[in-house]
């Protein structure tokens, strides 16, 4: 069915047309129509239907159980997926909650999710040594597949990222012998069917760690962001590795370092193997862009007011974004490729009832929304926290929908205020330093467990904004 040009339309041949069943109210039924259209009653022009959206914006919570939020990624159908220490979620672009699965046993720091809705979760567990272990769902939360390896010492996977053909590679670190230093930086690839394709460790006299891994869109390098206690300038300094997937092999890694401590966060990728890289350098956060040759293109300094890390996403339009959190404060940039602020906004989670541990665990960003989650807790130390909320939150590119949220928690609401502000965008002049750490094959165990993969019930809380 075409819809007319001109003249009035049916309300339901309209929510036909825009893929949601007329009848339903809970998608872009009748009710949801007139609203776009500004129509209360009668018949809708299809003029007052140009240029508008059917997306909804809303911030979705389960209340207590759910802490130390981590942000997935979506899906090519704008489904939203996190996971939360041994928890993990799916939610519709409409926020309703579509399963929760929990695991007995393994602990999850974070991963990823492919196209398709598959679901690859990073992390570890302890059995008399702590364990590396990968884990696959399928769009439903069906297990399809589980993988330890493990060595002489300790191994750990901190992030995952897939590239089109469902190859994942996890990202850790091993101090199990045949390594470099105390600490190395541990890579392994497995195929969609979760079969060990190699396993390297990247790693000098001393630490290098990293926990933040991007994959370029063709799939030929893998990018690794963290820091590395050898040979420093200071402290620690920030380091960030580029992989070859192919053989595997080290293109370059370089660092930076001032003489204070300094940290590699987010990075991204674009099609022409650009870099997005956010590090705190000497204590001011900091967003560079490097180029495929490992020279820096531009780099600019972000104020500390609401943040000192960073997650950072490429949107298809080439547009990049950073979410910098801190405690109980967060903002959200957006820049064009040569640096040029484009949009701001600052998160600011209310602490009238006593919150005082805060978390922001990555963005998502597609062509029409940005989705982020925030948890928030008391914490009682030495005698443990209680968590107040956590939630995820779905907001327009267009930065739009500002506004204080009362978002459902543990016995009390999380106040929320999203604002725009005009931040003071700085330039810093930081040179990178060459660095050949050893880039060495291992032979760590690998093993297949058996942890069962259990449904979850949460009552989920999705509220319009």
């Amino acid at each position: 069915m075409t819809l007319q040009s001109s003249g009035t339309i049916s309300v339901g041949n309209v929510a036909t047309e825009l893929g949601r069943a007329s009848g339903t109210t809970t998608s872009l039924g009748e009710a949801a129509v007139r609203s776009l259209a500004g129509v209360a009653s009668g018949p809708i022009s299809l003029s007052s239907l140009y240029g508008k959206s059917s997306e909804s914006f809303w911030h979705a919570s389960l209340g207590t159980g759910a802490f130390n939020y981590r942000l997935l990624g979506t899906d090519s159908s704008g489904n939203i997926y996190a996971c939360a220490s041994a928890l993990v979620f799916k939610w519709s672009r409409d926020g309703a909650l579509l399963w929760a699965k929990s695991l007995s046993g393994p602990f999850f720091n974070w991963g990823c999710v492919d196209a398709s809705g598959n679901v690859y979760l990073a992390g570890g567990y302890y059995s008399s040594n702590y364990y590396a272990y990968l884990l696959k769902l399928d769009t439903n939360g069906t297990l399809q597949w589980q993988r330890t390896l493990n060595g002489s010492g300790q191994d750990y996977w901190y992030n995952a990222a897939v590239d089109a053909s469902g190859n994942v590679y996890v990202l850790g670190y091993t101090n199990s012998s045949g390594g470099s230093g105390s600490y190395d930086q541990y890579i392994a690839k497995y195929n969609s069917l979760g079969t060990l394709q190699w396993q390297r460790s990247n790693g000098g006299s001393s630490d290098e760690l990293s926990s933040q891994i991007a994959i370029s869109p063709d799939g030929s390098l893998l990018v690794l962001s963290g820091y590395t206690l050898t040979s420093t300038s200071g402290g620690y300094d920030a380091l960030i590795t580029v992989i070859s997937t192919a053989t595997p092999a080290i293109s370059w890694q370089r660092s930076i370092g001032s003489t204070a401590y300094d940290y590699g966060y987010g990075v991204a990728i674009d099609s022409a193997n650009n870099i997005y890289w956010m590090a705190n350098i000497n204590g001011t956060p900091s967003l560079l862009k490097i180029s495929s040759g490992a020279a820096i293109q531009w780099q600019v300094s972000l104020p500390t007011t609401y943040g000192s890390d960073g997650s950072v996403e490429i949107d298809p339009s080439g547009n990049i974004w950073v979410l910098s959190g801190g405690s109980g404060t967060a903002a959200i940039y957006k820049f064009d490729s040569n640096g040029l602020l484009l949009l701001a906004r600052s998160l600011v989670l209310d602490t009238s009832n006593y919150t005082n541990w805060f978390g922001f665990g990555g963005i998502a960003v597609t062509g029409s929304f940005i989705v982020f989650p925030f948890y928030s807790a008391i914490d009682f130390s030495p005698y443990g926290y209680t968590d107040i909320c956590g939630a995820i939150v779905k907001v327009p590119t267009d930065g739009g929908k500002t506004g204080t949220w009362s978002v459902a928690g543990n016995g009390s609401n999380q106040g929320v205020t999203y604002a725009a502000w005009s931040p003071s965008i700085g330039t810093t002049y930081w040179g990178l330093t060459y660095r050949g750490f050893s880039f060495v094959a291992r032979s760590l165990t690998g093993g297949v467990p058996g942890y069962a993969v259990s449904a979850a019930t949460y009552s989920n809380t999705a509220t319009s904004i």
